[in-house]
């Protein structure tokens, strides 16, 4: 059985932007099952794609989320940006097969997978738990056999 570890990077973030970005994209996953409209799932694959490769500073969903936090003055907390980009990249290849499944007409798919990348965010959200770390030596596995 393979250990849970994370991700590790020279990188700092805040802990209440990165939880805070997580509930912006719960939100956007909510408004997704609410309309079915297959371009929030795609505007949500792009800004986990900027979060993901070191582009954050264009994300609406980090600008939104730094703002916010900022606006509320919640606490300040530093933790290891690693899970988090590794998470955001996960958030990406989710948000693509749900775009795939729709496109391949295979609606139920989509939203089977929709819902599991809504419970991710949903748990990194509301109790900081990363799904991410859980996820990666699986992913290390198999590129690196």
């Amino acid at each position: 059985m393979l250990k849970n570890f994370c991700p590790i990077s020279s990188l700092m973030i805040d802990e209440r932007k990165s939880r805070m970005n997580a509930a912006l994209s719960l939100l956007v996953l909510l408004i997704y099952f609410y309309t079915l409209s297959f371009w929030w799932i795609l505007l949500l694959g792009i800004d986990f794609a900027l979060r993901g490769f070191g582009r954050g500073a264009y994300s609406p969903i980090a600008l939104l989320g730094g703002w916010l936090v900022k606006t509320f003055h919640l606490q300040n907390g530093k933790i290891n940006a690693g899970p988090k980009i590794f998470a955001a990249r996960i958030g990406m290849v989710f948000c693509t097969l749900v775009v795939l499944f729709l496109l391949v007409n295979l609606p139920i798919v989509a939203l089977i997978v929709a819902a599991i990348l809504t419970l991710f965010a949903f748990l990194e959200a509301a109790f900081g738990f990363c799904m991410a770390c859980y996820i990666y030596p699986y992913v290390l596995k198999i590129t690196h056999g």
